[in-house]
């Protein structure tokens, strides 16, 4: 803009300022959206790359608790569910009698489960860093 206003000095109308003014603007923004539009794309490339790192992630008790609640194939009465109460160690509970705690007034967070047993055999740790389950094992 300095250079616009010198320029007005050397008896330019102001007209031709404001249009001068207006090209210059008008540069200014197609070079930030193309330089907008380069990014984007670089985080879309990126994102798709993490796509492929999330399902070799290990998997929260959230999504397994999901996963067997919707899954015909287990039987979820053989299923149980190991939490930790903050002062009195790790209790087991059958998964049908489980109860979340946005769903009930006395339930249980989904941060405190520790593992899912189908069947009396670990199936799901999150200390161990075990998924048998979904195969995200780490």
């Amino acid at each position: 803009f300095d250079q616009l206003i010198q320029k007005s000095a050397e008896s330019i109308s102001l007209e031709s300022i404001i249009q001068l003014i207006q090209d210059h603007l008008l540069k200014n923004t197609t070079i930030n959206q193309k330089s907008k539009y380069k990014t984007k794309k670089s985080t879309e490339i990126t994102s798709t790359e993490d796509i492929s790192t999330i399902s070799h992630r290990f998997r929260g008790a959230d999504l397994i608790f999901n996963r067997i609640l919707h899954d015909k194939t287990i039987d979820r009465s053989q299923v149980v569910i190991g939490y930790e109460d903050r002062f009195t160690g790790i209790h087991e509970i059958p998964f049908n009698e489980f109860k979340k705690v946005h769903e009930h007034e006395y339930g249980v967070p989904m941060h405190r489960i520790r593992h899912f047993k189908i069947n009396g055999q670990i199936v799901w740790d999150r200390t161990q860093k075990l998924d048998i389950l979904t195969g995200s094992d780490q």
